[in-house]
């Protein structure tokens, strides 16, 4: 009986520490309960994570890939750059010959505008005299067609005159010799070159000159 009183004794006495325990008990359960709850919003933040990671990890592929295509294309792009520095040096020396040979034919260019001016003088020149020359040919037309005018009064004169001739001369020479016209003119020919060597009758003093003329009569010549 005793033993039992202290026995129910000691169980009373355990009573506040088993309360104790229940709640320190409850207290960790909810904090597992936490814990969990934590522990799963974490291995979901975890899983977001290593998404994005996985993401970021293709990302980071491609832009390699594009870093590898961009160096290649920096590579070419500095032989090119290179390539046309080399053309840019050798269009820079012909730039400079070119640059001689434009202040050669700059030289060149007014040399031949001094020349061309003087030419330009000469031309003006040369128009002027034309213009005194045409002034001059359209006087000397103006004078040529006086003369022909004149020279055709003048053909006109000699057409009346030899028609006169013929009538007043030839005919009557004709009447009067008759057939033997040709032989008269061949004994005026005749007389004509006799004369031409006889330069005196008499004799001549020296250091002078003297001619001889025959005189061949015959009977007058009548108007009818």
């Amino acid at each position: 009986m005793y033993q039992g009183l202290l026995q129910l004794d000691d169980a009373q006495a355990g009573v506040p520490a088993l309360a104790a325990g229940a709640a320190q008990l409850k207290a960790g359960t909810e904090a597992a309960v936490a814990g969990t709850k934590e522990l799963g919003e974490g291995a979901a933040a975890l899983n977001q994570g290593a998404d994005a990671l996985k993401v970021g990890t293709t990302e980071l592929k491609d832009g390699t890939g594009k870093l590898i295509e961009g160096t290649e294309k920096l590579d070419t792009g500095a032989i090119s750059l290179k390539d046309g520095a080399v053309k840019l040096d050798d269009g820079a020396k012909e730039l400079k010959d070119g640059a001689g040979e434009l202040k050669d034919g700059a030289v060149e260019l007014n040399d031949g505008a001094g020349e061309l001016k003087d030419g330009a003088v000469e031309l003006d020149d040369g128009v002027q005299e034309l213009k005194d020359g045409a002034e001059e040919l359209d006087d000397g037309v103006v004078e040529l067609v006086d003369g022909t005018i004149e020279l055709d009064d003048g053909a006109l004169e000699l057409k009346d005159g030899m028609i006169e001739f013929n009538e007043e001369g030839i005919s009557k020479l004709t009447d009067l010799f008759g057939d033997n016209v040709q032989k008269v003119i061949d004994r005026i020919d005749a007389l004509k070159n006799i004369g031409s060597g006889y330069n005196t009758f008499s004799g001549l003093q020296e250091g002078t000159e003297g001619s001889v003329r025959f005189i061949y009569k015959t009977d007058g010549v009548k108007a009818e």
